[in-house]
């Protein structure tokens, strides 16, 4: 009978053992840098394309084992992050909108999508 409930005990937890390991946390680490600590073509590349631009602040990114370079900024009213590899080789571009400012037709399809895929 002890071991029927020591075997289920075993037989249970090695079950249940993967969806801890499934659930593992993403660990990002973001930290301000100079100007100087930035790769140059990343900043070459930000002078000749955003030459409106006056205040940039630069982060260095830890992802896992990914690292990278990001230049965060505001332009024509909107919140940019760039980001750059260790190179200085342009890998993501992200604008920040509000919702409410897109057009009516990509919000209505936004709204589709949601409705559909979540409750």
């Amino acid at each position: 009978m002890k071991r029927s409930i020591i075997y289920r005990t075993i037989i249970l937890s090695l079950l249940l053992l993967p969806l801890s390991l499934w659930s593992q946390d993403k660990i990002e680490r973001e930290k301000r840098v100079s100007q100087d600590d930035f790769p140059l073509p990343a900043i070459e590349q930000l002078a000749a394309n955003l030459p409106a631009v006056k205040k940039q602040k630069y982060y260095f990114e830890i992802d896992g084992e990914h690292q990278s370079f990001e230049a965060k900024f505001r332009f024509n009213k909107h919140k940019y992050s760039v980001e750059f590899d260790v190179d200085g080789k342009l890998e993501d571009i992200e604008v920040d909108y509000k919702f409410r400012k897109l057009a009516e037709i990509p919000q209505q399809k936004i709204r589709a999508y949601l409705n559909t895929e979540y409750d």
